[in-house]
């Protein structure tokens, strides 16, 4: 089925999953989340994936995404998961993003990803576990398109993110204005 236009404010996920949008033969465009919470889940917080169909303008406003790792969850996932091959446009605009196990908090698992920006987050104690090169935001080589405005990153107490941002081979991005603490 396509899907045009979801609107989700002040709302609650957990479980496995908090939310698992992914694009195969479809077309899903116009997802709009405002002050939505996905706390406590047992893998990840949101994935974005699919490899047919089409689909873009995926909007995550001022949320709020805590696996909760370490406070008996040991979510094995990413806090957001960017795997998708066709899906494009993809904004997080304020809120958190925090608390993975031993994953980074963002994997952006996709080259050629165009248009993906994060504004104003705060990326945070992530990588609970204390892996090694744990990140904030990850990139697979050849990601291009991707913007960090003004977002910070840090740990809080139990967090242990090696980087603010990684990148695991070419890069082309926007930073601009973020802090690492």
């Amino acid at each position: 089925q396509a899907v045009d236009g979801v609107w989700i404010t002040n709302s609650g996920f957990n479980g496995t999953t908090g939310m698992n949008i992914i694009v195969d033969g479809t077309f899903v465009t116009n997802i709009m989340c405002n002050g939505v919470i996905i706390d406590g889940t047992a893998e990840y917080g949101i994935i974005i994936g699919g490899s047919t169909g089409a689909g873009g303008n995926f909007q995550f406003n001022n949320g709020h995404i805590d696996l909760q790792s370490g406070n008996g969850w040991t979510g094995i996932g990413n806090a957001v998961l960017i795997s998708s091959t066709v899906y494009d446009d993809i904004q997080f605009n304020g809120g958190y993003i925090m608390g993975t196990w031993q994953a980074d908090g963002v994997y952006i698992a996709r080259t050629g990803a165009k248009a993906i920006t994060f504004n104003g987050v705060r990326i945070a104690d992530n990588n609970r576990g204390n892996s090694v090169g744990i990140a904030g935001i990850n990139c697979l080589d050849a990601v291009t398109g991707v913007r960090v405005i003004g977002c910070t990153f840090y740990n809080i107490s139990a967090g242990h993110q090696k980087y603010g941002i990684n990148t695991q081979g070419t890069l082309q991005a926007l930073i601009n204005s973020c802090s690492f603490v």
